[in-house]
């Protein structure tokens, strides 16, 4: 009696602790790689925006050839903060954990 009960009382606490530790690690990794995604989006954001910033700036000033050099640098660092979110995006707990 009390004590099969008892026993069947701590066996589904057990399980029900375990199932919400489960639960509780998928929701931290999928918190995590949406702040990773939002991170990515602002740094993303900021390269554009500081690129466009100094070619707008310089869009007079600068000759032909560095303005174009200076796009070419912009668009490999673009290009390269791109990646970083596509990897990113295909991120998850078992990636992570390999």
């Amino acid at each position: 009696g009390n004590v099969e009960e008892r026993g069947r009382l701590a066996q589904r606490a057990g399980q029900e602790l375990l199932t919400s530790e489960d639960s509780r690690i998928a929701l931290a990794a999928r918190i995590g790689t949406a702040e990773a995604k939002v991170e990515a989006a602002r740094t993303r954001n900021a390269a554009e925006e500081t690129a466009l910033g100094i070619l707008r700036s310089d869009l007079g000033s600068v000759d032909p050839y560095e303005a174009a050099t200076r796009l070419e640098a912009a668009r490999n660092q673009l290009e390269s903060l791109y990646l970083v979110t596509a990897r990113v995006s295909r991120l998850s707990l078992t990636e992570f954990l390999r």
